[in-house]
C-alpha cells in the first residue's frame, strides 16, 4: 500500500501532464462532523474524468463519531460508490480522503488501517476535511475557502505556498457562524424565554414545531437521547434563518452575529495572507451554501471590513476536490508540492 507522504500542493489545472498508457480509476472520500461522501471516478489516458458511483453515510469525524462509527461510515460509503461497477477486480490507483478530526496521530494510523486492509486501494492521501474546498471553489487552489455547515472554518492558500487556518476549533468552545452554533443559542434563548429571563419570541415558538410541539424541558431530554445531538442541534440552523427572515428580534441578533464572525474568519484569514480586494472566496457547508440571505450577509459584512473577494463559488460537493487532486498525482508525478502550516 502506497502512501503520498508530500504535503499540501498547489494545486492547478493547468499544469503540464505526464501522458498515461491506461484507464485509471480514483476515490475522493470527504467526511465532515454530520456526513461522509465517497466519488469513484474513471481517468481516461487524455485526463478526461467520469464519475462512476457515489456513496452517502453519517459522520467521517472519529473525534465526534468515534473510531468503530467512522469506520463503518467509511465502509458503508465506499460500498456503494462501489457498487455501480460490473467487475468487482477493479483497483482504484489514487484514493484521497478528506476527513474532518483524522490529523492527530492515533486517528490517522486507524485510517491507514483501514486503507491498508481495503484490496481495492493502491495508493492514497489523507488531507484535512477543508483542503479540497479550496481545489473544487477557486481556478488554481489559491485564495481562500469558508465553511460553514455544522461547524465552521476558513482558511487560504497562495501561489508561493503559504496557508492559514482559522476557526475550526469545535462545537466546545469555537463554531460559531455554523449550523451547531445558530442552533445552540437559539435553544438557549428559548430557555431564557421558559426561565422569564427573556421574553418569548416566535422563534421558541418554530423551536417547539421543529421538535413535534416539546417543551424546553422534553426536547433537553430528547437531544440528550439523541445519537448525535450536535447534527440534531444543527439541524435547527434553518428555523433560525426563517424566523430571522420574518423579523424575530432574537433569530436576527443570531444570525448578524454568525455572520460577522465567519465574515472575521475570512478577514483574518485575508489579512494574514496579505491578500489585496479581488481574491477568490470559495463557500462550502450547508448553512453558507443553501441560505441565501445569510450567505448574502456574510458577504455584506466582510465588504465593509475587507479585504473584499472577487470571484465567490458555493462548492456543492468538495469531494469533487479529493477527485481532482488524486487525478493531479496520477497526472503531475513529477510536479513540485509545496510545504503548508
Amino acid at each position: 500500500m502506497a502512501s503520498w507522504a508530500r504535503p499540501w500542493p498547489a494545486v492547478t489545472q493547468h499544469l503540464e501532464a505526464e501522458p498515461l498508457n491506461t484507464t485509471k480509476h480514483l476515490l475522493g472520500i470527504d467526511g465532515g462532523g454530520s456526513r461522509t461522501r465517497a466519488v469513484l471516478a474513471e481517468m481516461t489516458p487524455d485526463g478526461q474524468v467520469t464519475v462512476l458511483g457515489r456513496g452517502d453515510a453519517g459522520s467521517g469525524n472519529p473525534l465526534l463519531a468515534g473510531h468503530r462509527q467512522v469506520l463503518a461510515n467509511l465502509d458503508s460509503a465506499t460500498a456503494q460508490a462501489f457498487s455501480a461497477l460490473p467487475d468487482p477486480s477493479i483497483i482504484v490507483d489514487a484514493a484521497v480522503l478528506a476527513l474532518a478530526g483524522a490529523g492527530a496521530a492515533e486517528e490517522s494510523a486507524l485510517i491507514e488501517q483501514w486503507v491498508t486492509a481495503n484490496p481495492r486501494l493502491s495508493a492514497y492521501r489523507l488531507i484535512p476535511d477543508w483542503q479540497p474546498v479550496l481545489v473544487a471553489g477557486t481556478p488554481d487552489g489559491h485564495g481562500i475557502g469558508l465553511i460553514a455547515g455544522t461547524g465552521s472554518v476558513a482558511f487560504g492558500a497562495t501561489a508561493d505556498g503559504r496557508t492559514v487556518k482559522r476557526g475550526g476549533w469545535g462545537h466546545w468552545f469555537g463554531d460559531q457562524g455554523s449550523g451547531y452554533d445558530l442552533g445552540r443559542q437559539a435553544l438557549t434563548a428559548a430557555a431564557h424565554a421558559a426561565d422569564g429571563l427573556a421574553a418569548a419570541t416566535r422563534l421558541g415558538a418554530a423551536i417547539a414545531t421543529h421538535f413535534d410541539g416539546a417543551t424546553p424541558d422534553a426536547i433537553s431530554t430528547l437531544l440528550a437521547r439523541h445519537d448525535n445531538p450536535r447534527r440534531a442541534i444543527a439541524a435547527l440552523a434553518p428555523v433560525v434563518l426563517d424566523a430571522a427572515a420574518d423579523g424575530d428580534d432574537v433569530a436576527v441578533n443570531i444570525t448578524e452575529n454568525g455572520a460577522r464572525h465567519l465574515a472575521g474568519l475570512v478577514a483574518s484569514v485575508a489579512n494574514a495572507l496579505a491578500l489585496d480586494d479581488g481574491y477568490p472566496l470559495a463557500l462550502a457547508g450547508s448553512v453558507v451554501c443553501e441560505n441565501a440571505a445569510y450567505r448574502q450577509r456574510v458577504l455584506d459584512t466582510l465588504g465593509q471590513s475587507g479585504p473584499v473577494p472577487g470571484t465567490v463559488t458555493r462548492v456543492e460537493e468538495p469531494v469533487m476536490g479529493c477527485i481532482t487532486l488524486a487525478r493531479h498525482e496520477l497526472l503531475n508525478t513529477n510536479t513540485a508540492w509545496r510545504d503548508h502550516a
